[in-house]
């Protein structure tokens, strides 16, 4: 993935992936949410500690509690992942 290596690039851009990542998360499209957590996932599998310390700030797991707390939206969501996972 192009995107991958362009975050193991420079040094700071992990930080700037992150914050485009929480944009994401706090979109109100379940299929943007959806999206952004494959990015995340597959980022955090493929990257190194420069972006996984990023990842880990107080600051993204607020982001995430935040996009979790919108019960309507956190049903879409899973929704979408179980239609997705489906096919």
């Amino acid at each position: 993935m192009a995107l991958i290596a362009e975050i193991n690039s420079k040094p700071q851009v992990p930080k700037e992936a992150v914050k485009l990542i929480k944009k994401k998360l706090l979109s109100q499209q379940p299929k943007s949410i959806f999206l952004a957590l494959i990015v995340t996932e597959k980022a955090m599998q493929k990257c190194g500690s420069p972006l996984h310390t990023v990842v880990g700030t107080k600051e993204f797991m607020n982001v995430m509690i935040q996009m979790l707390q919108n019960r309507d939206l956190q049903k879409e969501v899973m929704l979408f992942f179980d239609t997705q996972l489906l096919f």
